[in-house]
């Protein structure tokens, strides 16, 4: 969803959290390659994946699909997620590296989360144990209890000093009366019924103080994850015994009462012993470096199933048959290409991708040896990205090549350029910025992966045949600046404007034919007040040139190569490794601006927007490349770890008719401190927008927030704290309203 940044605009909304929440479900797609599975729950047909980097993935096995849950406001907190629990509620608990816990309603339709407002402790969610409606809750920091409605208490507390040696958790087992805590210094264990008063550290048979990783309990067994080996606790001794022979253990699962360890040798079930279930599986998951198998559940009836990078592989005694989520290829992400309704990725590391709307087409980072023809080289690091005039694409492969290729047809067709000449073939690679001439001819600026040690290049030429015929740098082109190229753009006088890396903007007179680069406006090209920017986007649009630099962004004539009008300040540095492609213009003149901190979108008129990971789907603040199609005004944005697609002009549908409304106000009454008070608010629907009222009918606080999400904090609309009292709550949703009262107490 979109956030006005005019203050009068949120004087006058004062909204705790951001309105028109139906942007987030409509107008953003978030595209990310789940790459490591940390959890799988199963529940009937369908099993749920909880991975670092994709989000929340559910497969449905009746019709083979997959479905993806990412992060956005009022939805889930995190596409890092590291646990999952069902209650007996059917409600699905999704523990995050870095937002507390994200809840999902019953009817999968609603989301709220739990977080350190709530009492929950503070860091990543390691361990999630449900026990009916409630659940032990093991973080970073120590390991609370929802209680069915609120965080009912943690160990610690924050007042008593704490019990453990480190209070950071990494499993949780309820055997019985017992409460089991694994932290990084040892296991302890409690009785529940004595309210966890005294804690016993238990460690016969373990090696000494040391951190345990994970627990499983199957209602007859126990074990737990020690330096990546199982140990099972023997009740009659008092101690653990090592369960070994399966290699080194990754995760221990206790899903379907059913007790399933991966390893460097597969996944292994407990049965009195380990028994194999992997001896189906095809080689290619073999114990090595991503391909193995990390995450594994069993649904108690019989079925099993594994994941991995390579995705979800469900068991069919003895063979396993593999499911793969359509995704990207990868989530580091340099830089975006459109055309028409294709999608290319560029990314570090992880390779080239293509989305036609329905389905990823990827070229993983493999080299290639022979037949070469249909294939890149190596598309492991790429970075340029250009759209010919003859509909052909170009990629800047580092040290590989830098590619041609024609996708119409199939397979595609790829040409290879590796010119050599006493630069050395190896910088011939280093495309970074790239543009087109209506003559058919394209144009690189290079860059270099070793600044100082390998020197850039300049600008590269290829003609409109595709063969490769000059190259321009400071050594032949006097009136070139530097070598170190980030940006090209071609204006529609056919003139070259290029932007340097610390020594400003040039601008040169192209020929039709092979020939020197001539400065404009004059022998030196350099573009007035420019020479200490350090250039990051060039964009020409219609009457303007567009220049991005470290701080700013300004307008040119490309015509009288001055500046027009005021210097646009933008909120950040260009992303911290580099941007490739962070400045684009749109139709309707929005200049959009990628950065470390986000995106900012400068409207015609003077209005401006942000978005970033706190009030948008944004994959990462971190925004490399930025793409807008000039037919529909769609904005795809290429970050750090994933990739949005934005269209400014959704329109959401409206909302059902509600037969009728509930509201609940909690706490009630609410306590009133020099911070304010957290109230919530929950009911049948799925949003609420309203006001706060006071005794006399005066409107406190307007407000639009999720079911189940903090909507007032206290405060009027100036900002400050209210007077204790009573108030009253009139919530809005599906063409009903609702009024309920909240007490605010000392």
């Amino acid at each position: 969803m979109r956030r006005l940044i005019h203050p009068l605009t949120w004087l006058l909304a004062g909204v705790l959290v951001v309105p028109a929440a139906a942007h987030a479900a409509g107008a953003w797609t978030t595209y990310l390659r789940p790459l490591n599975y940390t959890d799988l729950a199963v529940r009937g047909d369908t099993v749920w994946c909880a991975t670092l980097e994709g989000g929340l993935l559910r497969y449905v096995r009746a019709d083979g699909a997959f479905a993806g849950y990412t992060r956005e406001p009022a939805g889930l907190a995190s596409n890092q997620i590291t646990a999952l629990a069902f209650d007996r509620s059917g409600r699905l608990w999704v523990g995050t590296a870095d937002k507390g816990v994200s809840r999902l309603s019953a009817d999968r339709t609603r989301w709220d989360l739990v977080n350190t407002l709530d009492g929950l402790p503070a860091g990543a969610v390691n361990a999630i144990e449900p026990e009916g409606d409630t659940l032990w809750i093991g973080t970073e920091n120590g390991v609370a209890l929802w209680d069915g409605t609120e965080i009912g208490g943690a160990v610690p507390d924050g007042i008593n000093p704490s019990p453990f040696a480190s209070n950071h958790v990494g499993g949780i087992a309820v055997v019985g009366d017992s409460l089991w805590v694994g932290t990084q210094k040892g296991l302890y264990v409690s009785r529940r019924s004595t309210g966890l008063v005294t804690w016993n550290y238990v460690n016969a048979g373990l090696p000494d103080s040391s951190a345990v990783d994970a627990m499983a309990w199957d209602g007859r067994t126990l074990m737990v994850l020690v330096l990546g080996a199982a140990y099972r606790f023997d009740p009659s001794q008092g101690r653990f015994g090592y369960s070994g022979g399966i290699g080194t253990v990754f995760r221990l699962s206790d899903d379907g009462g059913v007790l399933v360890a991966t390893s460097t040798q597969g996944i292994f079930r407990w049965f009195g012993g380990w028994q194999p279930l992997n001896t189906g599986l095809i080689p290619q998951l073999a114990p090595y470096d991503g391909a193995t198998i990390y995450a594994a559940a069993a649904d108690g009836a019989g079925r099993y199933f594994a994941a991995n990078r390579w995705g979800l592989w469900e068991s069919d005694a003895p063979s396993w048959t593999q499911h793969q989520p359509d995704a990207p290829v990868g989530n580091n992400i340099n830089n975006v290409l459109l055309d028409g309704p294709r999608v290319y990725l560029a990314t570090f590391g992880e390779g080239v991708a293509r989305y036609d709307g329905q389905r990823w087409r990827n070229w993983p980072p493999a080299s290639c040896t022979a037949g070469c023809d249909t294939t890149f080289l190596a598309p492991a690091y790429a970075f340029s990205l250009l759209l010919d005039r003859q509909g052909k694409k170009w990629v800047g492969t580092w040290s590989a090549a830098m590619e041609e290729f024609d996708d119409l047809v199939s397979p595609p067709q790829f040409v290879h350029h590796q010119p050599s000449d006493t630069l050395g073939a190896e910088r011939h690679t280093f495309g970074w910025s790239a543009a087109a001439d209506t003559n058919g001819g394209r144009w690189f600026g290079m860059d270099t992966r070793s600044v100082g040690d390998i020197i850039p290049i300049g600008v590269e030429y290829y003609d409109s045949a595709g063969d490769y015929r000059a190259n321009y740098r400071p050594e032949n082109t006097p009136a070139m600046q530097a070598s170190q190229i980030r940006a090209l753009a071609l204006d529609r006088f056919h003139k070259l404007w290029v932007g340097y890396a610390q020594k400003g903007v040039d601008v040169f007179a192209i020929a039709d034919t092979v020939g020197p680069l001539v400065g404009v406006p004059s022998a030196s090209g350099d573009v007035p007040f420019t020479n200490t920017l350090d250039v990051f986007g060039i964009v020409a649009h219609g009457d303007s040139v567009w220049v991005m630099s470290t701080t700013d962004v300004r307008r040119f004539s490309p015509t009288s190569f001055t500046q027009q009008g005021t210097t646009l300040l933008i909120p950040a540095n260009p992303a911290p490794r580099g941007a490739c492609h962070p400045l684009e213009v749109g139709p309707d003149g929005a200049v959009w601006v990628g950065t470390g901190a986000g995106v900012r979108v400068y409207h015609p008129g003077g209005a401006m927007e942000d978005f970033d990971a706190t009030n948008s789907p944004l994959a990462n603040d971190e925004v490399r490349a930025i793409r807008v199609d000039q037919g529909s005004g769609v904005a795809w944005i290429g970050t750090a770890t994933g990739l949005n697609r934005f269209d400014p002009h959704y329109v959401p549908p409206p909302p059902p008719a509600i037969p009728s409304l509930t509201v609940r106000v909690y706490p009630n009454p609410g306590t009133l401190t020099g911070a304010g008070v957290s109230l919530r608010l929950a009911g049948n629907a799925p949003d609420y927008r309203g006001a706060i009222y006071d005794i006399g009918g005066r409107i406190v606080r307007r407000f639009a927030g999720v079911n189940g999400g903090v909507f007032w904090d206290g405060r009027d609309e100036g900002g400050a704290l209210v007077r204790p009292g009573l108030y009253f709550v009139r919530a809005e949703a599906g063409g009903r309203a609702r009024t309920a009262r909240v007490a605010l107490v000392r």
